[in-house]
């Protein structure tokens, strides 16, 4: 389930990419107006430009700008970011959230389904001890990467 639904996910990030780059010209030059307004959104270009991969890897397991994730796609389409950069480091982190997220529904299945069983919630053998340090463990990766993240986004914006 994970890996259908990172690369559908990359799927669509690539044609918001394509509609941004190739699709509609009046639109890529506005954004690039529009990146080129914010010292952020500036260095956040440069950073694309110059370590393409990595800042669109980097970026999906944590964005820093206050705009919806999906707009980042349209933003990387107006840059000079080559596509097969970006559909890699696109797919690569959808997985985390994906995972997780596939992860999560099959321990609530679990639950469920013993419950209605005449199961007890605490019974159901979905979250063991591993499992519960593997997802304290997801958090605190999580956390690291974003705190890497946003001191590597202050040090574009100097």
């Amino acid at each position: 389930g994970a890996l259908a639904a990172a690369g559908c996910a990359t799927f669509g990030s690539a044609v918001a990419f394509g509609i941004s780059r190739y699709g509609r010209p009046r639109l890529r030059e506005k954004i690039l107006t529009l990146v080129r307004r914010d010292p952020k959104t500036r260095a956040l270009e440069r950073a694309v430009v110059d370590r393409g991969f990595a800042t669109v890897l980097v970026l999906r397991l944590a964005p820093l700008l206050p705009i919806p994730i999906g707009g980042y796609n349209y933003l990387y389409g107006a840059t000079d970011l080559a596509l097969a950069q970006f559909v890699p480091a696109m797919f690569l982190g959808s997985l985390k959230p994906y995972a997780f997220d596939a992860y999560l529904g099959v321990v609530g299945k679990q639950v469920v389904d013993d419950v209605a069983n005449g199961g007890s919630a605490d019974a159901a053998g979905g979250l063991s001890d591993p499992a519960l340090i593997g997802i304290f463990a997801a958090f605190l990766a999580v956390g690291a990467v974003r705190g890497a993240a946003r001191r590597v986004g202050e040090i574009f914006v100097r």
